[in-house]
């Protein structure tokens, strides 16, 4: 029997992929990086818009299937993940993850995901395809959120329209809004699971207490947990995953996590939902809405 996968979704630049690679150093588990599945229903159409969307939205697939299937990331086996995925491209794109989840078992693939939690069709997608599978909702502090996001976004030409305030002429850069859309869709797609099957994490408090997180994510998984456990998830730095990949496939996580994969201890944040965001220059705070979403997160 293939165990079933655990999805870590939340918003890019939003410490999923720190999260994912931590408890996928569990004995039971295995890291890996973004898939993109969800982004179509047949092998063909992904394909199809890897090559459309050139953004490099393709790699962390390819890097799976080099790693899992040929033996490692060089250019050689990224060329023999790419002629693997063409003679499947007649398949339904869930059975790429089985395929794969089937090479690992019996631990369960842990797959961060940012890409789905963007819309809310492909967070149904992933909900048909897997309905028995563990998600994890990672969140964090929105202004903490907003200043990674928008120091990612800072020298880029194109900004994803979620990560803009189109109330300005022209809009301006403010991650907020893209917190509170991509947090409201994964609030809705919850709506649709049994409690048992769900949940949600602060990335702060993995930060800061990470050995009873991690305790209370291992029971509600059903994974194995002694006083050793810790010492070993707490090195997602030595996953093959865990670094740039070659050329052709070199990102498939969030860049903030490949730049410095090690798990370190944090204190909380010392951070507040009132007085200006530091990333914008007209003095705003958070809206309202992110305040109440924020405020039912935990956060002050």
């Amino acid at each position: 029997m293939i165990p079933q996968p655990l999805f870590v979704i939340g918003p890019p630049h939003g410490e999923v992929s720190r999260v994912a690679a931590v408890l996928g150093c569990h004995r039971d588990a295995i890291f890996i990086p973004e898939l993109g599945v969800a982004l179509a229903d047949r092998v063909e159409r992904l394909l199809e818009i890897f090559r459309l969307a050139d953004s490099g939205i393709d790699t962390g697939l390819l890097r799976v299937v080099a790693e899992l299937f040929y033996g490692g990331q060089t250019m050689d086996t990224v060329q023999a993940a790419r002629d693997w995925l063409q003679r499947r491209i007649e398949r339904p794109t869930d059975e790429l993850l089985w395929e794969i989840a089937e090479r690992v078992a019996p631990r369960h693939l842990v797959v961060p995901d940012t890409l789905s939690p963007l819309r809310p069709d492909l967070l149904a997608r992933l909900h048909r395809y897997f309905p028995d599978s563990y998600w994890l909702h990672v969140v964090s502090h929105p202004r903490v959120y907003g200043a990674i996001a928008a120091y990612a976004y800072r020298d880029h030409l194109f900004v994803p329209a979620d990560f803009k305030d189109h109330s300005y002429d022209p809009p301006v850069l403010d991650p907020q809004m893209a917190w509170l859309r991509i947090h409201g869709h994964i609030d809705e797609a919850f709506s649709w699971r049994g409690a048992a099957l769900s949940g949600r994490l602060r990335a702060e408090d993995l930060m800061t207490d990470p050995e009873e997180v991690l305790w209370t994510l291992c029971d509600r998984f059903g994974w194995s947990y002694d006083e050793n456990t810790p010492g070993t998830m707490l090195h997602p730095e030595r996953s093959p995953f865990s670094k740039y990949g070659p050329p052709g496939a070199v990102n498939g996580l969030d860049v903030e996590f490949l730049r410095d994969p090690a798990f370190a201890r944090k204190l909380r944040p010392v951070v507040s939902l009132d007085g200006p965001l530091e990333w914008r220059k007209d003095g705003a705070g958070f809206g309202d809405e992110v305040r109440v979403l924020a405020t039912g997160y935990g956060y002050r």
